[in-house]
């Protein structure tokens, strides 16, 4: 194998642990996620249990025989108020879940120009070889281009002259603004 096919090669390999790297990185995050969705779901049950209760000494409070409507009000408020904290929770599990959304967008991202850069770019830029051989046809092609007309004569006269001014340099006096 070629110092240049190996160099290459090391090259592709570097980009390739580079965008793995990245992945494995945003898998790293979506783990974490996913144990602060877990633990949101565990409070969700827990203050879920909690609302049932209350609603169960609300219904044995108001069957008592003198129900104590101060202590039915005081459940009912404690009720209201783990239900606005199970809305803020679900809030935020949403919140975990559209970022982790984000973050498996952009592993997909980071995989589709991972293989677009290896299999599509890299190849297209070729070896050098490959590039001197079309560089060479490209001069060629201009070469064999024919000036006709005297407008492009008198355009290469004019450059010639740019060129020859910009070689011999321009003395203060010359300048202008």
């Amino acid at each position: 194998m070629s110092k240049k096919k190996k160099d290459q090669d090391s090259e592709n390999s570097g980009i390739i642990k580079s965008f793995d790297n990245i992945s494995d990185r945003l898998d790293q995050q979506i783990t974490l996620i996913t144990g602060k969705q877990q633990e949101l779901q565990n409070y969700l049950i827990m203050i879920d249990n909690h609302i049932m209760h209350f609603d169960q000494m609300i219904q044995q409070e108001m069957q008592s025989s003198q129900p104590d409507f101060k202590k039915i009000n005081s459940y009912r408020s404690a009720s209201f108020k783990n239900i606005e904290l199970i809305s803020v929770l679900h809030a935020t599990y949403k919140e975990y879940e559209n970022t982790k959304f984000r973050y498996f967008k952009e592993i997909s991202d980071s995989n589709y120009k991972k293989q677009k850069l290896i299999s599509v770019d890299i190849k297209r830029i070729g070896s050098s070889e490959d590039m001197n051989g079309e560089f060479y046809n490209i001069m060629r092609n201009l070469s064999k281009l024919n000036i006709v007309g005297g407008e492009a004569r008198s355009q290469i006269a004019e450059n010639d002259k740019m060129l020859d001014v910009v070689k011999s340099g321009l003395v203060d006096d010359e300048y202008e603004m």
